[in-house]
This record gives C-alpha cells, structure tokens and sequence, in this order.
C-alpha cells in the first residue's frame, strides 16, 4: 500500500499480475491508501501501524524513515537479506538507495524507485535567445546568466516567460545547501546550521533570483499560470525523471537534463534523491510471504515493469537502469536518449546524490525551512532575519524531539 496517482496504481498493478502469474502459493495486490481530505501518507501510516493494521508491505517516504525506524515500527530485514543474498543482490542497488533505507546501521528497508533532481532545460527557448544551453559543469553564474537573459516581457512590461524556478519547495532547498558545503544540521543532529555564511549565501541566492532578478514564475507581479515549465514559459525547473509523464504530450518545444549547477564557493553539484522505500511491520503477522513479495518489488523484473507502464521514473538496481524501457525511452519533446543516462551516472555517484538526512523530525524541520524561505523569497524578510527564525524553531523541534543515540 502506498498514495499512488493512476500510473502508479496501474505501474503496481501490473507488477502483481506478472507476480501471481509467477507462482500460486501467494497472492498479492496493490491497494492504493485512501487519504481522509487533508490527510498525508506519513499519518496514515502511522495510525495503521499503531492499530496493528498496515499492509504486508508499504511505502515509507525518505524523511519518514528516522521517526519509523526509531519508534521500532519497521521489520529489520538484515537476516532476511543475509539469508536470500544472493537473490537480492545488494550490489545491485544505488549507493545511496540502499544507504537511505537504513536505521541506525540497519537494513529496515528497500527501495524499488528513487530518483535524483536534476535540471530541466527548454531548449526551444534556449535557442531562441541564442543563450548555449547549459554543460555538465556549469556554475551558478552560468544559471544566474541565463535565467536573466531567458526571462522575457512583453511591450507592457509584464513577463511572459520565466527563466528559472530555484525554489520548487518540498526538499529543493537541499540541493542548493549542499552544493555550498553547508547543511541543516550537524552530523549528530545536535546543531541547526541555517545561519552559517555558505548556507545563508545559498539561500540568498534562490531569494535574490526572485526579489532582486524578478526571474521565476513566483517573482513580483509575475503570473505564467500553471505549469509554466510543460506550457513552455519557463526556461529551466528542476524535477526527478518522473517529471517525463508531465512532457509525454507536449509538441511545442524540445527539453534535455543536465546535472545541478557546480557552486563557486564549494564547486560541488549536489543534489537531492528521494527514494521512496518499502517495509514491513516488525509485527507482520506472515513474514515470509510479505518477504517473498517484498522481494520481487525490489528486485529488476518489477522495476522494469514499472519502467514499461510508467515510462519515467528512476530505478534503484543498476540493472534495471540497463534495460531498453530505461535506456531507449524517448519522447516527441525529449532531444536525446542519452538523458536517461544522465540521471544514472548521478545516482551513482554518492557525492552528487545524497538522501535526506535521517533526524527524526526531519518532516516538521523541512516545513520549517520552507516557511521562511518562502517568507523570504516573499520579500517578508530577510534572508538572514528568516533563516535565524527557521533556526530557533528546529532548536525548539530539537529540544522536544531530541536524536535518539540507540
């Protein structure tokens, strides 16, 4: 069980078809959560956990794993794993896929899917500007050059197209914290470090190409209209591979993927992956079979499955990656296969994909942080103002929800 929109649902449907074809001493399904008006997956969850009541097998979200996994709700799947190791291939997975299913050094997850941000670039508008389109080393000058010279007005002064989308909300304010050398918090969860020189520099940054550049679609006075990024006004965005379903029909103008760009100060590209993992309770009333299931999710053939119906997203094993629904998957929009192979080389490489930190409150400090940038970004505050307020809200947070150190 998991929140799934209809290409996911009919993307796990198909996986418990090929399944059951598989064998006849299990049956499995999908059943997509149903959410109460306001209700989040994370909640829901963790209502059922508390009754004794959750799937065989369910989705918990990155920044979910830490308040799961402390709490001893999640099944340590480490026996399981060492007992079939050969089947689940652990080798096979992304460093920091199979990295991001852990607690406390153990495996109390997997992860069937998990893909990184990277930048989304409209060529069409690129051309048409005759700005060159960005190179996997660009820096952040080179983002800042030409989200000014793509954002374009009209005779009466209003933007008809954006350059860039910086502040995407959710988790896109790591990528550019990371990329600086800065972070959230220390590495023993102990210190909020928002108001640091190279995090504050990075936070001006997205505020500054709002406020000062007037270059997003969120800038003063600006209104594109929805989904500026598919309606072709808005330059570049940043989106994990799953954004490919949003651009299956677009005709209008040519797209490519391209790495986060390199910081001046750090000359780090580091972005952010979310992998959404799958676990068991620790109370699973029929271990083995939600094993059995839970291992076949995991594993290549479902992914690739997954690939074919979705025809987006990221796999977690390598060899997934490999297959011709990954490889060779192109669109009418998409300017080359080779993006595909992009978004791998990056997940490979643990210092440009990084998980969310695993702090036990990290959904409410994530809130936090988004709060006051988008207070920022506003013009409400300032940057260093906003990031002080984040930083005495998450000490507060830190006080009340303190790490656990077993």
């Amino acid at each position: 069980m998991r929140s799934a929109n209809a290409s996911l649902q009919a993307a796990y449907d198909a996986q418990a078809e090929a399944y059951n074809k598989k064998q006849s001493r299990i049956h499995a399904r999908f059943e997509a959560a149903s959410l109460a008006q306001g209700e989040a997956w994370p909640a829901k969850l963790t209502s059922m956990l508390a009754s004794d009541s959750a799937p065989d097998c369910f989705l918990v979200e990155q920044a979910s794993i830490a308040a799961f996994g402390s709490n001893g709700a999640l099944m340590v799947l480490d026996p399981l794993i060492k007992r079939d190791a050969k089947e689940v291939n652990t080798d096979d997975l992304f460093p920091s896929h199979l990295a991001g299913g852990k607690w406390q050094g153990k495996q109390v997850a997997l992860t069937p899917d998990g893909c990184a941000l990277l930048e989304y670039y409209n060529i069409t508008l690129f051309q048409e500007a005759g700005v060159p389109t960005p190179k996997p080393t660009w820096t952040w000058t080179d983002y800042l050059d030409a989200a000014r010279r793509l954002t374009k007005k009209d005779g009466s002064g209003q933007v008809v197209q954006a350059g860039a989308n910086p502040n995407g909300g959710g988790n896109q304010f790591w990528l550019w914290l990371w990329s600086n050398g800065a972070d959230l918090f220390s590495p023993d969860f102990k210190q909020v470090k928002l108001t640091e020189p190279a995090a504050i520099e990075a936070m001006q940054f997205i505020v500054d190409l709002t406020q000062r550049h007037g270059a997003t679609p969120s800038s003063p006075g600006v209104n594109l209209g929805a989904n500026p990024d598919v309606n072709g006004k808005l330059a570049m965005w940043r989106a994990n591979r799953g954004f490919f379903g949003n651009l299956q029909q677009v005709t209008s103008f040519k797209f490519n993927v391209v790495p986060i760009p390199r910081s001046p100060r750090a000359g780090m590209s580091t972005t952010v992956t979310t992998p959404g993992h799958i676990a068991m309770a620790k109370t699973n009333k029929h271990p083995d079979a939600a094993w059995e299931w839970h291992k076949f999710l995991t594993g290549t053939e479902a992914q690739v499955i997954r690939s074919k119906v979705q025809q987006g997203g990221c796999p977690s094993r390598k060899s997934a990656t490999q297959d011709a629904s990954y490889t060779a998957l192109t669109l009418p929009s998409l300017e080359a296969t080779s993006a595909n192979k992009t978004f791998t080389d990056v997940l490979a490489d643990p210092k440009m994909a990084r998980f969310i930190p695993q702090y036990v409150g990290m959904d409410e400090s994530m809130n936090i942080v988004n709060k006051y940038l988008t207070a920022a970004s506003k013009g409400e505050q300032s940057v260093p103002a906003a990031m002080e307020s984040a930083k005495r809200e998450i000490e507060d947070l830190l006080r009340r929800q303190p790490q656990p150190t077993t």
